[in-house]
């Protein structure tokens, strides 16, 4: 591939409110996702020819879709470019940050189980819009702590960092894809 080959994109100005933050995470191993397809959303209007992930498949039987929960504020997502134009390596690193209030075995438990395991995530932001973590490798923990605080308005918590290495910035899920693997099923 020519380097020249790269065709640049304007960005228009976006006039809409926009708010910071993540509402809710859902963890699922990398060894249940069977497909991720990246496409066109041939259902928008709005923006129809903009490519994100289409078609997320996990296996039939495994659904161990994990949920984790925090107070508004406590979890956020951070995507930083890596590059070398010397040595010609370039990919993005995200940083899933996530901070859950008191110390507390449970919570301990899960903690300790996601800093070793190889999943992916499904990030669902304070716009309403889901993101995709894991397309390349699965995340890995690269930080935790445990902490008691010293005044008494100090945190008592847990806090986890989880980290996305891709060619890629992260994907948007379309809504419907990632509804349909988040939404627990009718009686369950």
């Amino acid at each position: 591939m020519e380097c020249n080959s790269i065709t640049l994109k304007g960005i228009v100005r976006d006039c809409n409110p926009n708010m910071g933050g993540i509402q809710k995470v859902w963890m699922i191993l990398k060894s249940d996702i069977t497909k991720v397809t990246v496409g066109v959303d041939e259902t928008s209007s709005t923006n129809p020819d903009v490519q994100l992930i289409t078609e997320l498949t996990v296996a039939e039987g495994q659904k161990k879709v994990n949920a984790f929960e925090f107070r508004k504020g406590a979890a956020s997502m951070t995507s930083n470019l890596q590059k070398d134009d010397t040595n010609g390596s370039y990919f993005w690193l995200t940083d899933l940050v996530m901070n859950f209030q008191g110390m507390e075995t449970s919570k301990r438990a899960a903690i300790m189980a996601l800093t070793l395991a190889e999943a992916c995530a499904i990030v669902l932001d304070a716009n309403g819009v889901y993101w995709f973590l894991g397309k390349d490798e699965y995340l890995a923990a690269t930080a935790g702590t445990g902490e008691t605080g010293t005044a008494k308005t100090d945190a008592n918590k847990y806090s986890v960092t989880l980290q996305d290495s891709s060619l890629e910035l992260p994907y948007e899920i379309k809504k419907e894809t990632a509804e349909a693997i988040v939404k627990p099923a009718p009686g369950a």
